[in-house]
């Protein structure tokens, strides 16, 4: 009489192993992503690879970089960005401008936040976020969360407030700087919602001389200053 296969013992052995390959370990997924990073600038197919975020409306790249395009101004976007980053209680700790972009850099814990905004044209902005653990690993989860947060802030922007109040950020000075605005009560944040108006600022570092900018603000204005603090020669 023939052997029977035993097919149960079969489909528990795959069950198994469909459970080990859903759950890779540390050690799988570094040899994945290193074999990935070796392999990507000589595979032109892998490269555009992108995957749409489901109900975000953003597009995320193989390594969990997110992109969305705004169908508003650079100005808008610039605000809804930093309400987002407060919302989220990520510190912002610089603000760069060149030209018709913006760059955007913060802090979420371990996490670096990076938000590159690019007019595409008057009514519409290029948004790329890239939130990092490390070098290799990126925050997917966060990148789409600020995305929201974006997109609710926009609709909860007002016109007249575009118009009426202005907008204040510092560039140039080391992250770990302390920015105070002398002439008012409430503390500095970076793109710091304020009445036009004339504002003294004072930014110090460790191992720098400290500086006082005095800087005014028109209405509607997203004023960037740039204030570069000089070491301290030991």
């Amino acid at each position: 009489m023939p052997k029977l296969y035993n097919y149960g013992l079969r489909d528990r052995f795959i069950g198994q192993m469909g459970e080990k390959m859903a759950k890779p370990t540390s050690r799988v997924k570094k040899l994945v992503i290193t074999t990935l990073l070796v392999c990507l600038p000589g595979c032109a197919t892998l490269a555009p690879l992108v995957v749409s975020g489901v109900g975000s409306g953003a597009t995320y790249s193989l390594f969990s970089t997110a992109y969305k395009t705004e169908t508003y101004p650079l100005k808008n976007v610039y605000r809804a960005c930093l309400q987002a980053l407060r919302t989220m209680a990520i510190k912002v700790h610089t603000v760069e401008r060149n030209g018709e972009e913006i760059q955007v850099k913060g802090r979420a814990g371990k996490r670096r936040v990076v938000l590159d905004l690019e007019t595409v044209t008057s009514a519409t902005t290029n948004v790329t976020i890239n939130v990092s653990k490390n070098v290799i690993f990126k925050d997917k989860a966060t990148a789409e969360e600020i995305v929201y947060q974006m997109a609710l802030a926009l609709k909860r922007l007002q016109s007249r407030d575009l118009k009426r109040k202005a907008t204040l950020a510092v560039s140039g000075a080391p992250p770990q700087a302390t920015i105070r605005i002398l002439n008012i009560r409430p503390r500095f944040y970076q793109g710091m919602v304020l009445s036009p108006g004339a504002y003294e600022l004072s930014v110090s570092a460790k191992n720098h001389r400290n500086r006082r900018v005095l800087t005014t603000l028109r209405p509607g204005q997203d004023k960037i200053v740039e204030i570069v603090l000089s070491k301290v020669k030991k």
